[in-house]
């Protein structure tokens, strides 16, 4: 199948802006933990699965064939269930939070999502997608949207699962939609 030139090199540049926007979140994030205690009651008081990065990688790369995906390079990644996940974003109140377009919209709810989750142990994704598709509304946008992947394991085998970030929505993703993402990081 033949790629279109063009997307990859408005892919290329959204991943140049998106990796020095997390390297400044990532700075931010850093600092805040070192300087605000976290709630120990909920960061790591769940069962875990932990699944190395090799098979996080591999798995990636079979599910989300046209995907740009980065993924940190821990050595293993600890994945809660499902039900701890809810428990955590119905704890959470990002979703409370102003969308504001162009300053506090999508992507910035996915990168607050994926730090607030990070605090507690919880890896989460960052994903994108640049198809005329949302999720979480009835009528479909033509601007890229972005939204988090939470991955777990259910019966042996992992499962994705779309978040969006801004309503605390959790959904099994579907397979056609799988070819729509074009950017995961981890």
């Amino acid at each position: 199948m033949k790629r279109n030139k063009r997307i990859d090199k408005v892919g290329l540049i959204l991943l140049g802006i998106l990796l020095l926007c997390g390297m400044v979140i990532g700075w931010e994030i850093k600092g805040a933990v070192e300087d605000i205690p976290v709630n120990n009651s909920v960061a790591l008081s769940y069962e875990t699965t932990r699944v190395s990065f090799q098979n996080i990688s591999q798995a990636l790369n079979d599910n989300f064939s046209r995907a740009t995906i980065i993924c940190n390079h821990d050595k293993n990644y600890n994945l809660p269930n499902l039900s701890f996940f809810k428990i955590f974003l119905a704890e959470d109140d990002l979703d409370k939070s102003s969308f504001i377009e162009e300053r506090f919209d999508c992507d910035d709810f996915a990168w607050a999502l994926k730090g607030r989750s990070a605090e507690k142990g919880i890896p989460l994704a960052f994903a994108a997608t640049s198809n005329p598709e949302i999720i979480d509304i009835d009528e479909p946008i033509i601007e890229p949207h972005a939204f988090n992947l939470f991955i777990t394991i259910k019966e042996g085998e992992l499962e994705f699962y779309v978040v969006e970030p801004q309503s605390d929505t959790i959904n099994l993703i579907e397979d056609d939609f799988k070819e729509k993402i074009s950017l995961i990081l981890i």
